[in-house]
């Protein structure tokens, strides 16, 4: 099978911009397993989406802001809302965002978007799926696949080796461990504010992990990707 690099490389550059490549290039042996924790550049991101489905649904709009250990670097926030179907659906139930108030034009918002998250790894809570559906609105606008290179770490894998749930359980929502860790809630739902408290519930989960040994970054990179779907 031949590798990503190559496989990116054969690709015209009509289909792929060269904002691409620097990014692909900034990530490149960026990350060493052992870094200290302390060390590792972070981005905390999410997504609010017109549903579930990584295959069918689109982006509403991208939250995200900018953490140097232990420090949430709250000057940094960042958002974009991006244009979607006219259509309702149940993203404009749960998020308020009216299909008209998308205002980003899709290129100018994924270049913002990959020029925030730059060579840092990515925070977010079930943050597979918000991952899924950036390399899936990337992917559509290039015309060709693509994979997201920066590292991800899941608040919800975190959570449960602090806090072990049963494997019938489900797993710790993001409302219940802002609850759980006495985070107030700050615009819920939406994705600048799904993205502060995820940065919140972060840092204390970190804390709590950090108290008995230095971490570092292999102590929280979440397990390998599974193929997708919902």
């Amino acid at each position: 099978m031949p590798d990503f690099w190559s496989f990116l490389k054969k690709r015209k550059k009509s289909k792929v911009p060269s904002w691409w490549y620097a990014h692909l290039e900034a990530c490149e042996n960026r990350w060493a397993p052992s870094m200290p924790l302390q060390d590792a550049p972070v981005v905390v991101l999410d997504t609010e989406t017109t549903g579930l489905n990584v295959h069918r649904d689109r982006i509403r709009s991208i939250g995200a802001i900018h953490i140097r250990y232990p420090v949430l670097l709250t000057d940094t926030f960042f958002e974009r809302q991006f244009p979607v179907a006219s259509e309702m659906d149940r993203g404009v139930i749960v998020h308020q965002i009216l299909p008209h108030r998308g205002q980003s034009e899709l290129a100018i918002g994924l270049k913002a978007t990959v020029d925030f998250i730059g060579s840092r790894i990515i925070v977010g809570h079930h943050i597979a799926f918000d991952g899924k559906m950036l390399e899936r609105a990337l992917s559509q606008h290039f015309q060709c696949r693509v994979k997201l290179p920066n590292p991800l770490v899941d608040t919800a894998y975190l959570a449960q080796r602090l806090f072990p749930r049963h494997p019938m359980q489900r797993p710790w929502s993001l409302d219940e461990l802002c609850q759980h860790l006495s985070i107030p809630a700050y615009e819920r739902h939406t994705a600048a504010g799904d993205a502060f408290a995820t940065g919140l519930v972060y840092l204390k989960l970190v804390g709590r992990l950090s108290e008995t040994r230095s971490l570092r970054l292999k102590d929280i990179l979440s397990p390998p990707r599974k193929p997708w779907g919902l």
